[in-house]
């Protein structure tokens, strides 16, 4: 798959920081460039090059360099994302083995899914989610107890949500927001405003599916959570 987007012959040639040393004609006919980063000269072919992978037809002296240093931080990448290589890292583009080090389920995983961040986490134990990914505060009514409930969840999972609406509870609102930070900012800061609204009337039983410790009184003007998201972010912004 084309990934540059239909880029002209010297578009795809800055792509790869090369500058061309012979006549240009169409994506299809080979080129003399010079490498602007090292001074390599060398002959490719625009058509091949592609901003999904890098290197693969730009200067070979750059990229023996970039795959060495792939090479050497690559154990370090996959144990900061959770996860032990369970062979010898063979380039930034291949899926390899691993094992999950905090639940041992095994998958496959690239080095630059990683370095780009667009691999789920361990599936088994966080469902996929990534902290840095959009997360949702939901705002919940449950009209047996009398009492509105704040909490929050990733955007792709709605388990919290059914679980709430399997014990009586009504979805009133939610809001999302850029990651998990924001969304427990923005769940404290709820809790804190609401705090002279909280009923000491309802405790574990009440919420077995639990959460009961962010929740108040229904007798309290209900916030709106648009609103209330864009003030918190824009409080931390400035």
């Amino acid at each position: 798959m084309d990934l540059s987007g239909g880029l002209p012959t010297h578009s795809r040639l800055r792509l790869e920081n090369l500058a061309p040393l012979t006549k240009v004609g169409d994506l299809y006919r080979p080129v003399g460039v010079v490498c602007l980063a090292c001074g390599e000269t060398l002959v490719t072919v625009p058509e091949r090059i592609s901003s999904g992978r890098p290197g693969w037809f730009g200067c070979e002296r750059c990229s023996a360099v970039r795959k060495h240093a792939v090479l050497a931080d690559a154990e370090r990448v996959f144990r900061d994302n959770g996860l032990e290589l369970l062979a010898p890292c063979r380039g930034e583009y291949v899926p390899h083995r691993v094992r999950c080090m905090t639940c041992g389920v095994e998958r496959l995983v690239s080095y630059d899914d990683l370095k780009r961040r667009s691999a789920p986490l361990c599936w088994t134990c966080t469902h996929g989610i990534r902290p840095d990914e959009p997360h949702r505060v939901y705002l919940f009514h449950f009209p047996s107890l009398e009492v509105m409930k704040v909490g929050l969840t990733h955007d792709r999972h709605d388990r919290r949500l059914f679980q709430h609406m399997a014990e009586g509870g009504q979805l009133v609102d939610s809001v999302v927001v850029p990651d998990r930070e924001s969304a427990r900012r923005l769940e404290q800061l709820l809790k804190a405003r609401y705090q002279s609204w909280l009923t000491a009337d309802v405790g574990p039983t009440d919420f077995p599916q639990g959460g009961w410790t962010e929740t108040w009184s229904d007798s309290a003007p209900l916030p709106d959570l648009a609103a209330e998201a864009k003030a918190a972010l824009c409080t931390v912004d400035t």
